[in-house]
């Protein structure tokens, strides 16, 4: 179960923290954020 968690914990970390140079250094929820006030 511990590893479950942690890949959880990676997960939330990669989406909600990490900045991805291919979409100008945003986490990938800010890039959807920004996209849902456009559509």
């Amino acid at each position: 179960q511990s590893i479950v968690m942690e890949v959880e914990s990676y997960i939330r970390f990669y989406n909600y923290k990490r900045s991805h140079s291919g979409i100008d250094y945003l986490t990938p929820n800010e890039k959807y954020q920004q996209m849902q006030k456009v559509a």
